[in-house]
């Protein structure tokens, strides 16, 4: 089921709605050891095919996932309806900061009076899909798996994005583009050279294709429509790769059941549309 958040100054999570989507958003998975990390590696991204796919194409793949055998996949979820910030509050709770709607796009125009932007909405077990373009210098990124620590805010995995050539973390392994930052990196796209660095603060030229797929501690981070990161939470790579990360010490880092998703706000403007997610909910569920 999906749950509405009633937010205050606090952060505190209350009134429920019905959709097979999320379970308790405190609940905090303990890691299993014996589970093994499968971080994707260059040389393993899928060959992508000929011809352009379409965000739709995309998000409908479940099948050559394979997830359709183990979940029981929803419809596409517009977390972002085009024309309003609907569903979409500051992680303080209030109103939207810094953030605008203009032509179908979700646009961080103020940065420097702006903060995140969270959905009312708490997920656990997804396919989200988005699609971004950014400026100069632009750092940002996309948050799962989040809780709310009170004095650094809403803590969890990032999908990094980000202006890897005209940036000091792009030479970061770590840090670059789609990767779960500071923690594991991601393999370049075979489609990058179709991206070039901007040349502009405001967000100008093609939007980029992101998805964040989530099916328990399983993770996996795509861009440009190829697999570029996969990884396993709670298996030894993830606890060698965290305790070596600035999360070293955020004992519930990526155990978070269900949360938010999170939009950051790093000081530069960013534009997003196409926010689309499906709920994946595993089949022996009664």
């Amino acid at each position: 089921m999906i749950r509405n958040i009633a937010l205050s100054a606090m952060i505190t999570l209350t009134t429920f709605m019905s959709l097979s989507c999320v379970r308790n958003s405190n609940i905090v998975l303990e890691p299993d050891a014996n589970v093994a990390s499968t971080v994707v590696k260059e040389g393993d991204i899928p060959t992508p095919e000929t011809g352009d796919v379409s965000l739709e194409t995309a998000i409908d793949e479940s099948d050559e996932l394979g997830l359709e055998s183990r979940y029981k996949i929803s419809g596409a979820i517009d977390l972002f309806d085009g024309k309003t910030l609907d569903g979409w509050m500051d992680a303080a709770g209030g109103v939207p900061k810094g953030w605008i709607v203009e032509d179908g796009t979700l646009r961080l125009v103020n940065p420097e009076n702006g903060n995140d932007i969270i959905t009312d909405q708490s997920f656990d077990s997804f396919i989200f899909t988005f699609e971004w373009r950014f400026g100069q210098c632009c750092n940002s990124g996309v948050k799962y798996k989040i809780e709310n620590s009170n004095e650094n805010g809403w803590v969890g995995p990032e999908y990094q994005i980000q202006d890897d050539a005209n940036v000091e973390d792009g030479k970061v392994d770590d840090r670059r583009i789609a990767s779960l930052f500071d923690v594991f990196p991601a393999v370049p796209s075979s489609k990058a050279d179709d991206y070039p660095p901007p040349t502009t603060v405001e967000p100008v030229g093609n939007f980029r294709r992101g998805k964040i797929i989530v099916t328990g501690s399983h993770v996996e981070h795509w861009l440009d429509d190829e697999r570029v990161l996969s990884f396993e939470i709670g298996s030894s790579e993830w606890d060698v790769a965290k305790k070596e990360s600035k999360f070293k010490n955020q004992r519930h880092f990526g155990l978070v059941e269900s949360s938010p998703i999170l939009l950051q706000c790093h000081g530069y403007p960013i534009d997003f549309r196409n926010l689309k997610l499906q709920c994946l909910s595993p089949i022996s569920d009664k």
